[in-house]
């Protein structure tokens, strides 16, 4: 990959990133001018479109996942273990976003290091990072579905108690009636 530069008929090609050479030192101008120019060395004329693209799913993605938290608020307003369970998910997720970004800002920083295992390093922080997003969701999806089932059983023995006391008398027949019931 070759860079241009949108001022002038410079090029820096990947080797010379690598190697450093087209930076120089710093002690002469054009070393300096250089350096300031590669932050507008890409063409954004052909990347404008895909960076607004990006941009734009982003902010359809974030107003979807707000969207959703917002619903799942309303729906979960009369139950606080619900309630509960979904501040729960909303902090993991705030965690896992810094996670996410403090991973982010290390494999920048080994890149900028030139570390000689940075692509090993690289594959191994997006492999955990990845590893521990799927262990979050599988986390959450179990303890929904454990906290379902014990909500469903807790408003079974509440009816079952309801019919008890609405009696007040207790039966061999009544125990068979409430059992073929459910």
């Amino acid at each position: 990959m070759t860079l241009r530069f949108l001022a002038t008929d410079d090029s820096i090609d990947d080797d010379d990133l690598r190697r450093g050479s087209c930076l120089g030192d710093g002690s002469e101008p054009e070393d300096l001018e250089k350096w300031f120019m590669l932050f507008a060395c890409l063409d954004l004329r052909s990347v404008l479109l895909l960076v607004c693209l990006i941009v734009l799913g982003m902010l359809v993605l974030c107003v979807m996942v707000e969207e959703f938290f917002e619903l799942m608020h309303r729906l979960s307003a009369k139950s606080n273990f619900w309630r509960s369970f979904l501040l729960a998910v909303e902090k993991e997720l705030m965690v896992l976003g810094v996670v996410s970004f403090s991973l982010f800002l290390f494999e920048q920083q080994a890149a900028a290091s030139s570390s000689h295992n940075l692509e090993e390093v690289a594959e191994l922080i997006e492999y955990v990072h990845l590893l521990l997003f799927f262990g979050m969701v599988a986390y959450y999806v179990f303890v929904a579905f454990v906290g379902a089932l014990t909500l469903r059983h807790l408003r079974i023995l509440r009816q079952f108690e309801d019919d008890i006391k609405g009696d007040g008398e207790w039966t061999m027949a009544k125990e068979n009636e409430l059992l073929t019931s459910r």
